[in-house]
């Protein structure tokens, strides 16, 4: 929501357009509130699938389709998202990617990717609750409560 809400009163003041391109991602964004939230309804918001930008109507090959889902086999979430602008990413998985981010602090030292850790993952503490222990440089503390 942050860049449509950047946009939002320049828009309205001078009567301007937003033109909002992607593909689907997760459910906890601006663009899927456009094709879902009657409070958007006033977009009007377009799904093209791959299928419809095949030559000679659009820009794709077919070769250059049998490609990308040779590339995508492995992973048919991303080809229904990319391919099906079908909005896969917090249907199939079990941390959404709006929470992920939401977790990630650059102010951290994050464990080296060769450490192992074991232990059971228990609920955070609320995410104010988790401010203040980092506030109060307590890093430490706030790692260990996710491993018990």
């Amino acid at each position: 929501m942050d860049l449509y809400t950047t946009v939002l009163f320049s828009l309205n003041t001078t009567d301007g357009y937003l033109i909002a391109e992607s593909t689907p991602w997760n459910r906890n964004s601006a663009f899927y509130r456009m094709f879902h939230d009657p409070a958007f309804s006033g977009f009007s918001t377009h799904r093209v699938v791959y299928t419809e930008a095949l030559s000679p109507d659009g820009p794709l090959s077919p070769e250059i389709v049998g490609m990308i889902e040779e590339q995508l086999a492995g992973d048919p979430s991303r080809w229904r998202r990319e391919m099906l602008c079908e909005w896969t990413e917090d249907l199939d998985v079990w941390l959404p990617t709006s929470l992920i981010t939401l977790a990630q602090d650059s102010s951290i030292d994050y464990l080296p990717t060769t450490t192992t850790v074991s232990g059971m993952l228990v609920q955070t503490p609320p995410l104010d609750l988790l401010d203040d222990i980092i506030a109060e440089g307590d890093t430490d503390l706030a790692l260990t409560l996710h491993i018990i």
